[in-house]
């Protein structure tokens, strides 16, 4: 997700990504490489998160940012992922027949 952040304003936003049980999995803190550039007081960047583990909720910490296009999406299982491959050649080579 895009972020934009007042850079007057501390803390520095983070992004905590949580389990099921509450575990934390994973926390990135917007600075560093994270930050594309700045206009005025306004740092702005992309940050995301990976987790080998379903991710259950995140948190978001910040008053003086903006959060654009958060996008929160699984990975398939193995096997659904094997079974849509299949699918997609079945598709494919029936197109190739006509």
């Amino acid at each position: 997700f895009w972020v934009v952040d007042n850079n007057t304003m501390a803390p520095v936003p983070s992004f905590t990504a949580k389990n099921s049980s509450g575990a934390v999995l994973e926390t990135v803190t917007f600075q560093g490489a994270l930050v594309d550039g700045h206009v005025g007081v306004a740092d702005y960047g992309f940050m995301g998160i990976w987790a080998a583990e379903n991710i259950a909720r995140v948190e978001i910490s910040q008053d003086g940012s903006l959060f654009d296009n958060l996008t929160f999406s699984g990975v398939p299982e193995p096997t659904s992922l094997a079974l849509l491959a299949v699918g997609a050649v079945a598709v494919l080579r029936r197109r190739w027949r006509r």
